[in-house]
């Protein structure tokens, strides 16, 4: 039912509290009887978040201490660092400047469904999709995402993707030792930030053949590759055949 370190099972009962010295991220379902009420405490303000018997939602927060009042409820965590993963990637994708300084925010709340499957593959669609729909209660929640080390290297790596400078010197740039920034990189990225950015490096030359009829050597250059054979070799290893077929069978299938 749950996906290894992505999704957790959680409940809670009066009196339980919750720190949330970082952002944490629920989808949560409020006791059917009688909901939930959560006082939400920061720096000597609290706020009440109430749902009602049956409510169901996705919750972010980051706050001091997170206590249950009254009702009870339960629903899944999320790990937070992929979903922050996945919103700077959107965010890069839509141009959008996640860099835009906001008010402070303790947390957000976003009416959502059981989902037929609680996955990680549901979650991440429904973080997507809400780029485009602009529910209630998403602002504080994409904000709260955001405020993360983890959606900020991966920003950054993905703002730093063209220049193609060593790992020295991109982390020199954030501010960290070569072997700190390669550490939270590791965190954030799920794998080396330098097999990571190549990757993507890959992945922008051959969008880049499908829709340029400037010749391979030209657009292997333009992606920093050292050769024509370089680029050739990255894609014969990760697709199994050299650039010019994976085009035509590309366009192929786009033909159908």
């Amino acid at each position: 039912m749950y996906e290894g370190d992505f999704l957790y099972p959680v409940s809670f009962s009066p009196g339980d509290e919750l720190p949330a010295a970082m952002t944490r991220l629920f989808w949560l379902e409020a006791s059917e009887t009688e909901g939930c009420e959560m006082i939400i405490s920061q720096n000597g303000c609290c706020v009440r978040l109430n749902l009602a018997a049956g409510e169901t939602g996705m919750f972010a927060v980051k706050s001091k201490k997170v206590l249950i009042k009254s009702g009870n409820v339960q629903g899944v965590e999320l790990k937070v660092i992929a979903m922050a993963k996945l919103q700077a990637f959107i965010d890069a994708g839509s141009r959008t400047p996640g860099h835009a300084k906001k008010r402070e925010t303790l947390f957000g709340f976003s009416r959502y469904r059981r989902p037929e499957e609680l996955s990680r593959k549901k979650f991440e669609y429904w973080l997507i999709s809400q780029s485009v729909k602009q529910c209630q209660g998403m602002d504080n929640i994409v904000q709260l995402i955001r405020d993360n080390e983890c959606y900020w290297i991966v920003n950054y790596l993905l703002t730093r993707a063209d220049e193609y400078k060593s790992l020295r010197e991109i982390g020199g740039r954030y501010g960290l030792s070569v072997s700190h920034f390669r550490r939270l990189s590791k965190s954030a990225l799920g794998n080396t930030a330098k097999v990571e950015m190549c990757d993507w490096r890959l992945i922008r030359a051959i969008l880049d053949i499908m829709g340029d009829e400037q010749n391979l050597t030209a657009i292997a250059m333009k992606h920093g590759y050292a050769s024509l054979s370089h680029f050739s070799g990255d894609v014969k290893n990760r697709f199994g055949i050299p650039p010019r077929d994976l085009k035509k069978m590309i366009n192929c299938e786009l033909l159908k």
